[in-house]
């Protein structure tokens, strides 16, 4: 039974249940994991989420028939699941999947902000993959604070310790939507693979293949999948960098994932600042389900969608 599977089950014995309740009635965790599914679950229509009486969001089945002994909410909460969930279920013309059901993967940037506070407990990706793997990972990260000069004296959320091009078009989007149960991750040269709300430090280094054990980074990315029952990824890159290569060298067909890569697609100067700022303007455009075969940047860049 999936993580998916043991939730929809424990809303049908416990209507109204909030995310934290299920998390004890399913031994699933972490609370983000049971947030990302009841999420998608609600945009597939198999649950509804909305306020219970005492305020607090609560997971009802989609049979209406198995709800009404529950207090209705008000016509304002009302209105507002309506908006959140047309919005969550418009779904782009283009190849690509809904977002709430993908894992997206972006890059980090070169540019980042300094200063942040002591290092404290975040949203981490090891809580999203088996132990060992998590294990692994840090090993892998120890090795490469050295190549990448990584400086954890004050720590940000990745989110917020990003600036380029891309962060700076898409952030408060980026931040929005993955706080509405959004799956999304960073791919990072100095950690590897990130959670967004991941707190770290500074660093000065691209991410490089070579850097990390073979195919540990695609490992993360399909153990992220699976703790979110998710079988499709996103990313968004440059088609020649080196973030696009570490997404083309896993076998996804073998993982049961299908993967693709969203890059900008144009010609002339400018690349450097171009390419990551069309990202950011094609993954807003993705996160509110308006990214179709016709979208084009403010600068008029289309894009390539490249199925691996």
């Amino acid at each position: 039974m999936t993580n998916a599977e043991r939730l929809l089950a424990a809303i049908r014995r416990h209507p109204g249940a909030t995310d934290a309740e299920l998390r004890i009635h399913t031994g699933v965790h972490p609370h983000q994991q049971v947030n990302q599914i009841c999420h998608r679950l609600a945009t597939g229509g198999d649950i509804v989420r909305r306020e219970r009486a005492d305020g607090r969001i609560g997971n009802f089945p989609g049979n209406v028939s198995q709800v009404t002994d529950q207090p209705p909410a008000t016509a304002a909460t009302q209105q507002r699941y309506q908006s959140r969930s047309q919005a969550a279920t418009r779904t782009p013309s283009s190849p690509l999947p809904p977002p709430r059901s993908t894992l997206v993967v972006i890059p980090c940037s070169g540019t980042k902000a300094l200063g942040g506070a002591p290092r404290g407990s975040s949203a981490a990706v090891s809580a999203l993959v088996p132990p060992p793997l998590a294990h692994e990972l840090a090993e892998a990260r120890r090795r490469v604070a050295f190549l990448a000069q990584v400086d954890e004296t004050s720590a940000r959320p990745a989110i917020h310790r990003y600036r380029g091009a891309l962060y700076a078009t898409a952030g408060p989007a980026i931040a929005h939507a993955v706080d509405d149960g959004q799956p999304l991750v960073i791919l990072s040269g100095g950690y590897g693979v990130l959670h967004p709300h991941e707190e770290i430090g500074t660093y000065d280094r691209a991410i490089a293949p070579s850097d990390w054990p073979r195919g540990l980074l695609g490992r993360a990315l399909v153990e992220v999948c699976r703790s979110l029952d998710l079988r499709e990824i996103v990313a968004f890159c440059g088609r020649t960098t080196r973030y696009a290569n570490v997404v083309r060298r896993h076998r996804w067909e073998r993982c049961g994932i299908t993967a693709r890569i969203v890059a900008p697609r144009f010609s002339g100067g400018g690349a450097m600042r171009l390419v990551p700022a069309t990202l950011g303007e094609a993954l807003v455009a993705y996160l509110d389900g308006g990214l179709d075969e016709a979208w084009t940047s403010s600068r008029g860049a289309g894009l390539a969608v490249e199925m691996l």
